[in-house]
């Protein structure tokens, strides 16, 4: 039996894995503390599991002291968060081995940027695709750094952060971190190529897996604002075979992840890297639905690869061809593109110089098959901020709010992409992530992470070419110190 689980029609796990952490340090409310030891109580394996984490955190009480040099205050907040980023480490590589084939458990997967409003809106007829806009230059990007909104030692602050991280071996990649469109920081640690010692860099290609979605809904909703087809249209229409069982299901629905596809990661074995989109939708095509379509949130990778045909299909075009007209070349996203089509990435590695599987991502098409940087996701998270890309009317829409996480009372809901919004330590947040702890199986050796701070108009965006770290806890340490609040 897995550790965890994927029940029908949504997706479940045990809160004991994933709010161990959260739970030792007292950062969980009333509610999922009672969740939380309700569970423990009944599960023998989580029980079990949390001994095993306990031996590990006493031990690692031993391993505090910072890499850097520091004044003293920077460094006490530098050795607390060495401290639990290490321990996650550590918890992170027990989960994976308890959990080896469980396939691409995602929660989030939109690059964004947006300062929006979080209602439904309807699309009018008859709205224009917004003009081409003059991207900006990495040059101007870099130049911004020295004009950011605070303080002096801030900058230096997050350098000293992410090298003390480096150090200590949790930590290789590229970071961007921006208050409004004026850059605090922009480089990148550790190396990109141990083999070749080529370093990290804000120009690093990595893959971004599921972030990939972000695109695929941007593309939907242009293509419906040219008129060439609507989020309300049954996806039958553009599928050359559709079973009886998806005449209801609709673009929306895919885009929400509320079609009750089954996800073809749980279904007909091992990823293999000569498949194509099409073999992967044919393991799921047979099967009922898991749900009626709408009536629940159910994370579907079928649904995106199946989102990818309806784009080449509605446009006429390779679905690369139309991220490249449409998004990529408007935004000067010179380094950005399908992972089969890239020059040199990054190579992913689990802990240290450990190279991880190598993984054929072209396979997986519209859902998870993208590479990019932290400046060409800058540009992009920068662009839905405007009408760049998208009307205000398909704004409202991409960011309307869906479900809340896990079908339970929750600050967190869900939007297009499955792009998560909700309130932490007392700001509102909006996240993105891909890999993470329960994505080893699907995306080895890589991390990220956009985090937005919409009412502080504060993005942070890590890429990480290394399995064992966890950018979003990076991100959210980053966001106190810029806000203050470190």
């Amino acid at each position: 039996m897995f550790f965890l689980q994927r029940n029908r029609g949504s997706v479940t796990e045990h809160v004991v894995v994933t709010q161990f952490d959260a739970y030792q340090d007292g950062a969980v409310s009333k509610t999922e503390k009672a969740a939380y030891e309700q569970h423990l109580q009944s599960c023998r394996e989580c029980r079990e599991w949390v001994r095993v984490q306990e031996n590990l955190v006493t031990r690692l009480g031993i391993e505090r002291a910072p890499a850097v040099v520091l004044a003293p205050a920077a460094a006490a907040r530098i050795q607390q968060d060495l401290y639990h980023a290490m321990r996650r480490a550590v918890i992170m590589n027990n989960v994976r081995a308890t959990v080896a084939g469980v396939g691409a458990f995602a929660l989030l997967v939109l690059a964004v940027g947006a300062v929006l409003w979080w209602q439904a809106g309807g699309l009018s007829s008859g709205i224009e695709a917004p003009a081409p806009i003059q991207a900006p230059s990495i040059a101007q990007l870099q130049s911004a750094e020295q004009a950011a909104p605070v303080s002096a030692g801030v900058t230096q602050e997050l350098d000293d952060l992410f090298n003390a991280y480096q150090k200590n071996g949790i930590f290789s990649g590229s970071v961007l971190v921006a208050r409004g469109d004026a850059i605090i920081l922009n480089r990148g640690y550790g190396l990109a190529d141990a083999e070749k010692e080529t370093a990290n860099t804000p120009q690093t290609r990595f893959r971004i897996d599921q972030m990939t979605q972000a695109f695929t809904a941007v593309a939907v909703l242009q293509l419906q604002e040219q008129g060439k087809l609507s989020v309300d249209d049954p996806i039958c229409d553009y599928l050359d075979v559709c079973p009886a069982a998806w005449e209801e299901v609709t673009i929306h629905h895919l885009l929400i992840h509320s079609s009750g596809i089954a996800n073809y990661v749980y279904e007909g074995g091992p990823l293999s890297g000569d498949a194509t989109p099409d073999q992967l939708v044919n393991r799921v095509i047979d099967l009922p639905l898991e749900f009626e379509p709408g009536s629940e949130y159910g994370y579907s990778n079928s649904g995106f690869l199946i989102l990818g045909m309806i784009i080449e299909r509605a446009s006429g075009q390779p679905y690369l061809t139309f991220l490249q007209e449409n998004i990529f070349d408007p935004l000067g996203m010179a380094d950005s593109g399908l992972d089969a089509e890239a020059g040199e990435l990054a190579v992913g590695y689990r802990f240290g110089t450990t190279e991880a599987e190598a993984v054929d991502l072209s396979p997986y098409f519209a859902n998870a098959s993208l590479y990019s940087t932290v400046e060409d996701l800058f540009r992009f998270s920068q662009a839905l901020q405007t009408e760049q890309l998208l009307s205000q009317a398909s704004l409202d829409q991409l960011f309307a709010r869906h479900f809340t996480s896990f079908a339970v009372e929750s600050d967190w809901s869900k939007t297009y992409s499955t792009l998560w919004e909700g309130i932490d330590d007392g700001r509102r947040v909006v996240y993105a992530r891909a890999g993470g702890p329960f994505n080893d199986n699907f995306m080895k050796g890589f991390q990220s992470a956009l985090v937005l701070y919409p009412d502080d108009d504060l993005t942070v965006i890590i890429l990480e070419n290394l399995g064992s770290a966890d950018p979003f806890s990076a991100a959210r340490q980053v966001a106190k110190r810029v806000l203050g609040d470190g």
